[in-house]
């Protein structure tokens, strides 16, 4: 573990790299699964004042996704967003997403996803996501990049069996506990 929170990052290790490079989902990602300072399931429902609920005459289309709440940066409607907050509308999901938008480029530039990780509410699952496709374009694209993750710390985690990575090339599926089936 290093840094402030303590964190490691699962994609410096040579052969978590290699799966993860491979994984249409994960691999234009960088991975943190960190210390959670306070609750995940706190740091993920969390919504900071300057957040302003975004109606459709001010938001772009292609940043739209069902099923979310989509909070604006700065809330003043009279200046330009800087960055989006999405909120799934499922409370169950554990996770939200934000992301900066690039005003030059009128897309997005950064997407930071935080999510929970079910077994322990002291870990948070951090992962970036650098200059994604429009939201509206791939509507599930969020949500599958955190059961993804999650399903990659399940197989990291301590288990009963231990396999000789260097003899057996694990996939990282498959590790959820029975309980989260």
């Amino acid at each position: 573990m290093e840094g402030y929170p303590p964190f490691f990052a699962p994609r410096r290790i040579g052969w978590i790299e290699e799966i993860v490079s491979a994984d249409p989902i994960l691999s234009d990602t960088v991975i943190h699964v960190e210390l959670a300072l306070r609750p995940a399931s706190e740091t993920v429902t969390e919504v900071r004042d300057y957040y302003g609920t975004l109606t459709n005459h001010r938001l772009d289309p292609r940043f739209d996704l069902p099923n979310y709440r989509i909070l604006g940066s700065p809330s003043d409607p009279t200046r330009p967003l800087a960055s989006l907050y999405y909120f799934p509308e499922d409370a169950g999901a554990g996770f939200k997403v934000s992301c900066g938008i690039d005003r030059e480029l009128e897309e997005l530039s950064l997407c930071l996803v935080l999510a929970t990780y079910p077994p322990d509410d002291g870990i948070r699952l951090k992962v970036r996501l650098y200059f994604p496709d429009d939201p509206a374009e791939r509507p599930g694209y969020f949500r599958e990049v955190v059961e993804r993750v999650r399903d990659l710390v399940y197989c990291l985690d301590v288990t009963e069996e231990r396999v000789d990575v260097r003899t057996e090339r694990p996939t990282l599926t498959g590790c959820r506990p029975k309980e989260m089936s």
